[in-house]
């Protein structure tokens, strides 16, 4: 790596910073095992003028699609689903899904699949599944009532969400189109029912113990409570004001907050510039 262009990296997240668009920043750039770049910038809590420090515990939010999609995948290798197979074999509320052909969010004119929702519709974002709050479809506005905008219903398990999902209209017949969704939460229940696990403990025991040589792994209860209701007064997942704080590890320290924490972390001095010649 090129000192002079990593610091390049920096002067562009703060850039960032300084117009406003993000309030604080944890950044780091490694290769083959070998940190290459590490900074913090900008502030934890800006109206308590508290920096960005180097254990703030971020949402990882749409990053957890991947997660799900690696544990997918082994699970596929198995043989335990294949991606042209339809989901109501492993969640009959499919079986019945409509889409949507016109209409009004009070009177919605449906039609059946044309063919069957599959695995591959899930992971391709063509399912014509949608998200709350994406606010551009008449089924988006269904899904909110429905109780699905940033989150889901209180006391709704992911069983239970699959199946409330199943009973609203498709945007469009699957494989046709695509439309960002609640596809992967289709796919964790998937996961559930073809392992026998539940989707914390399926990631748990397949992806992130294993992967955990150079972090550790801290797993706290009761998560959800605390970071939505962070959500609610911050505002942090409101697209039109930045948000003003980042989750405070000490706050949440009792939280189920699943946290990666590199063990030989690089010195916020040191920027971590590894030379060309340490690299093959």
């Amino acid at each position: 790596f090129s000192p002079e262009r990593l610091r390049r990296v920096s002067a562009l997240l703060q850039d960032y910073i300084r117009r406003g668009d993000v309030t604080g920043i944890s950044a780091i750039i490694a290769r083959t095992g070998t940190t290459a770049y590490y900074e913090t910038l900008g502030w934890l809590d800006r109206e308590a003028d508290i920096p960005m420090r180097d254990d703030a515990v971020f949402m990882i939010q749409s990053l957890t699609k991947p997660v799900t999609a690696v544990a997918a995948m082994t699970l596929y290798e198995e043989g335990k689903f294949d991606l042209n197979t339809p989901i109501a074999r492993y969640l009959p509320a499919f079986r019945d899904t409509k889409v949507w052909r016109a209409g009004t969010v009070e009177a919605p004119e449906l039609e059946p699949l044309v063919e069957p929702l599959r695995m591959w519709h899930l992971f391709t974002h063509t399912s014509g599944l949608t998200y709350g709050f994406m606010r551009t479809h008449p089924v988006d506005a269904l899904y909110r009532e429905a109780g699905f905008d940033f989150g889901m219903p209180d006391g709704v398990d992911l069983e239970g969400m699959c199946d409330r999902i199943a009973e609203l209209p498709l945007l469009f017949q699957p494989g046709t189109e695509w439309n960002y969704s609640v596809g992967f939460d289709i796919i964790g229940r998937v996961l559930e029912v073809v392992s026998g696990q539940s989707l914390d403990e399926l990631l748990r025991t397949r992806l992130l113990e294993p992967l955990a040589h150079g972090v550790a792994l801290h797993r706290h209860a009761q998560h959800i409570a605390a970071i939505e209701e962070q959500i609610q007064h911050e505002q942090i997942s409101r697209p039109d004001r930045p948000c003003s704080k980042i989750l405070d590890t000490g706050a949440y320290a009792d939280k189920g907050v699943i946290t990666l924490e590199h063990r030989n972390k690089v010195h916020p001095e040191q920027h971590a510039v590894v030379p060309r010649t340490q690299h093959r």
